[in-house]
């Protein structure tokens, strides 16, 4: 199953999704990504508490100006609470696919463009031993070596979660878990991280799994979903932010190398890569 998320007030997002998914044959669920800035109402706060059954406390903006509480170079609470409101997304994406007790899930973010053939060409990653399967991201250059099809996460730079696959149910709950176990002292201490000494703190959704799940995450080479650079940010929409610190989707590093004329290895790219995607112009 393909779980999109997608805020109801991003009517334009909304509308790109209806028109990929007449692309892919495959069972699409859309569900409602929390709105961090909406967290500042108690209403607000009480419904996401009982949808996540997260103490409606630690749901308080005052909750995430303590750096000990969510890892960020901001102090304004209105630049922090999109990024809360994005993980916390990610987290009832993944409690959706454990209630609805999923083999496998793909999440994507409603700013994500996929390939046309995207369930055909990840049926080849299912039971590989991974968490995460990116199907796409941004980093600042391409690796100097790429085979097998895939990128391992745990030696190359790489952020976005607007597309990733998680191709096994103990992947989908170990990562519940460890999202879940921020907002739990208790459940800290029970999970097996691969650093023990590591506490799981609560940061920008990209960042977290870098931190915390790329030593058991790869990323398909050529990328099956792209990121959707010309839709406003719902996050942050500075300049700095923009430019993700200088990180390019991966889809452009690859058009790049090529017109540099660097000899990557391109499976699958017949001529372009835009050409592959799906077109929602």
């Amino acid at each position: 199953m393909i779980i999109w998320i997608n805020l109801p007030e991003s009517k334009i997002r909304r509308e790109q999704i209806e028109k990929i998914s007449k692309h892919i044959e495959e069972q699409h669920m859309l569900i409602e990504a929390v709105d961090g800035l909406k967290l500042q109402d108690l209403n607000y706060r009480s419904k996401v508490s009982e949808e996540l059954n997260i103490d409606k406390n630690k749901l308080n903006p005052t909750y995430y100006h303590n750096r000990k509480n969510f890892q960020s170079q901001s102090t304004n609470i209105k630049k922090i609470l999109p990024k809360v409101g994005c993980y916390l997304s990610h987290l009832s994406a993944l409690k959706t696919a454990l209630d609805l007790e999923l083999d496998s899930v793909i999440i994507l973010e409603d700013d994500a463009v996929p390939q046309l053939d995207l369930i055909d060409s990840l049926k080849k990653y299912k039971g590989m031993d991974s968490d995460v399967v990116y199907l796409g991201g941004h980093s600042k250059k391409l690796p100097d070596k790429i085979s097998g099809g895939f990128i391992s996460c745990e030696e190359f730079n790489l952020f976005g979660t607007y597309g990733y696959y998680l191709p096994t149910p103990e992947a989908i709950k170990k990562i519940f878990h460890l999202l879940k176990s921020t907002f739990n002292d208790t459940e800290k201490k029970c999970l097996k991280l691969r650093k023990p000494s590591s506490v799981p703190m609560m940061m920008a959704i990209d960042k977290f799994y870098k931190k915390f799940l790329h030593q058991k995450s790869i990323c398909v080479y050529p990328p099956l979903v792209k990121h959707n650079d010309n839709i406003e940010s719902t996050i942050d929409t500075s300049k700095y932010y923009k430019k993700r610190c200088g990180n390019i989707c991966i889809s452009e590093l690859i058009n790049n190398s090529k017109s540099e004329g660097n000899d990557l290895p391109t499976a699958g790219l017949e001529s372009c890569i835009n050409e592959i995607f799906i077109n929602i112009e």
